[in-house]
């Protein structure tokens, strides 16, 4: 297994456990099991994280999943590119797993930087939203919209690109596999977001971007596994 891969099995990892702010991940020996890999290997994936801003790394204690602020989601555009995602050959799901990390603390800063013209700007795109529920590719053009509009409010460019590139990677994906149920959960979604954004509701957002990029990374996972097992 190559360290890239190791790497993004992290991310997918504080992903798929919804682990928090401070949470211990397991030994490096543990994390080797886990995937069929050495040591060294699951070490080094950890070293690039830690230098990237995603986890905070102690000897004798252990690594723990680190706060992203602001300045340190910079990190996550360098992450693209030192794992290689920016390719065409890039699966779905560890796009999604960067996305669901981005996602998450863009809504939590969100709450600490937007304006009254940033909620408005929300407000009209959720109402346009609301109409082109049966609209796959309309819809996914607003989704993306909400998405940039909420990173804008971080008022960091290159934040903004990383989250335009995920956009584009899965666009083919969801033009192809959009339901109008889906589209339907992403609207009401989008709704509780802004709600909690408007409030300054902190804990309600930090639950609420969990939520909204995870039954998507379940699906995907899930239609990884059966293709797997018809392979097999």
């Amino acid at each position: 297994m190559l360290t890239n891969t190791v790497a993004i099995k992290l991310i997918q990892y504080i992903v798929d456990n919804d682990l928090q702010v401070g949470t211990k991940l397991p030994s490096i020996r543990e994390m080797a099991i886990l995937w069929d890999c050495n040591q060294s290997q699951v070490r080094t994936g950890l070293i690039t994280l830690s230098a990237l801003g995603v986890i905070d790394m102690h000897p004798r204690a252990g690594s723990f999943v680190k706060q992203l602020s602001p300045g340190d989601l910079d990190t996550l555009f360098v992450l693209f590119f030192r794992l290689g995602m920016l390719g065409k050959d890039t699966d779905t799901v560890s796009v999604y797993a960067v996305k669901a990390l981005l996602d998450k603390e863009i809504f939590i800063n969100a709450i600490k930087y937007r304006t009254e013209d940033d909620l408005f700007n929300l407000e009209t795109n959720l109402s346009r939203q609301a109409g082109m529920l049966d609209d796959r590719k309309a819809f996914v053009a607003l989704d993306e919209e909400f998405h940039v509009l909420m990173a804008r409010i971080c008022r960091n460019p290159l934040i903004l690109f990383l989250l335009e590139t995920i956009q584009v990677m899965l666009r083919p994906y969801r033009y192809k596999n959009l339901t109008p149920g889906v589209c339907e959960e992403s609207y009401k979604s989008h709704l509780q977001l802004y709600e909690a954004i408007r409030t300054k509701n902190e804990t309600d957002a930090e639950k609420l971007a969990v939520l909204h990029t995870l039954p998507r990374f379940q699906r995907l996972k899930a239609t990884e596994a059966a293709g797997a097992e018809r392979v097999g």
